[in-house]
């Protein structure tokens, strides 16, 4: 089985596991995790999928705490600076979505801004800087 990984000394040893059931998993590279994002101060785990979903696990209770469906494979997650519960996700659709963890619910989305897939995210503070498969960098305020 799979497992988090704990690394102390050059060597890794599997201290616990999150694994999400995936038909045909093994082998299965239309499934990918594309990006995993530990919370800064709560036991939470964020991994976004190339088809179309981020799981959210915890860690303490090592369990799948929940799902949140996209519309498109999401290659990127990143939780929203200081906030408890808000995680930011990059999705192929070219949406960034702002959800409420606590809530299972979308409260912003950016768009408009990309006219191909989206492949990569930053936030710094307020500010949402993406990237697309057509080299195009914008900027995005969020509040």
């Amino acid at each position: 089985s799979s497992g988090i990984n704990a690394e102390y000394g050059g060597a890794g040893k599997v201290i616990g596991t999150l694994r999400e059931k995936v038909p045909g998993a093994k082998g299965n590279m239309d499934d990918s995790v594309e990006h995993i994002a530990f919370h800064p101060t709560r036991p939470l785990v964020a991994a976004s999928f190339v088809k179309d979903r981020v799981c959210v696990w915890d860690t303490a209770l090592q369990r799948l705490r929940t799902t949140l469906a996209h519309p498109d494979g999401v290659v990127k997650t990143q939780w929203a600076g200081d906030s408890e519960h808000h995680l930011v996700t990059c999705c192929l659709d070219g949406v960034v979505r702002v959800w409420d963890v606590d809530q299972d619910e979308v409260v912003a989305e950016v768009t408009g801004g990309h006219s191909s897939q989206l492949l990569d995210m930053r936030i710094s503070e307020n500010l949402v800087v993406t990237s697309d498969d057509g080299g195009s960098v914008k900027v995005f305020r969020i509040s």
